[in-house]
């Protein structure tokens, strides 16, 4: 997007503002640093790389804190919050490790008269939706947009209700939302992972995540996932840990009061 919008004479005027204007390309995180380590850290690491944006269009290699571009366009790193990039002319936005930020009950931050948990990255995600909103609206249609990132935690974390939203609005036709959700050998390069695989059973309400051995008899194929045999010995230790983190499958808790479900 950034390559995009500098290949315009005016980005600006492209995109309706006046001209000159600063576009804004914004990475969010629980906090500055993971902001600044993450997510922005790997885009200059490609970018320092790439002929383009070392020669053509050049960042300034002497500003450490953020990617300066010509055409007035930058991109920078801001700690969750829903001041977070405030005053500045969005066009794109990048949510990272959304589900992580935290769910305070009984918060000050809380607007009045609503629901006494204040869940950040809701306030922060609407908050910026809106800014990109005012900036770039042009007769209905917003000319920048949203990525939100992260690995699952829990059911209903904030990016299972994204997804779920994207569901309903793709069956009334509005295709506002593009959803993924990968495995972590659904993205490794050819040769990392060895072809070989073993069955695991994820859990639900009722039962914990099982390596399975070929003998059940009361397996729910819905349930069964392949994974690679590289992986067996961590789904041996830890299933519910392993289908969360490796297979991107959210679970009930990794520690839940009752471990064992299916005695209930």
């Amino acid at each position: 997007d950034i390559y995009r919008a500098g290949c315009l004479r005016d980005p600006a005027s492209a995109y309706g503002m006046t001209p000159g204007t600063e576009i804004c390309f914004v990475n969010v995180s629980v906090n500055k640093r993971q902001a600044e380590q993450g997510f922005l850290r790997r885009m200059r690491n490609i970018m320092a790389q790439s002929p383009y944006f070392s020669v053509v269009f050049p960042f300034a290699p002497n500003i450490k804190s953020r990617l300066e571009f010509p055409k007035g366009l930058r991109s920078y790193a801001v700690a969750a919050s829903e001041q977070a990039a405030l005053g500045d002319n969005i066009r794109f936005v990048c949510i990272d490790e959304a589900n992580f930020f935290p769910l305070v009950t009984g918060s000050r931050r809380q607007v009045p008269g609503g629901s006494s948990t204040y869940d950040q990255v809701v306030a922060v995600h609407n908050k910026l939706h809106q800014r990109l909103r005012s900036r770039l609206n042009v007769q209905g249609k917003v000319l920048g947009y949203m990525l939100i990132l992260s690995s699952s935690r829990f059911p209903n974390d904030f990016t299972e209700r994204l997804e779920r939203q994207a569901r309903e609005e793709a069956e009334r036709g509005e295709m506002f939302t593009f959803f993924r959700r990968y495995r972590l050998w659904d993205t490794a390069l050819p040769g990392k992972f060895k072809s070989a695989t073993f069955r695991v059973e994820v859990g639900d309400y009722s039962r914990r995540s099982r390596v399975l051995t070929g003998s059940e008899t009361d397996v729910n194929e819905a349930n069964v996932i392949a994974v690679p045999v590289d992986l067996r010995r961590d789904f041996e230790r830890d299933p519910d840990g392993c289908v969360r983190d490796f297979a991107g499958i959210s679970v009930l808790a990794l520690r839940p009061f009752i471990a064992r479900r299916e005695m209930i």
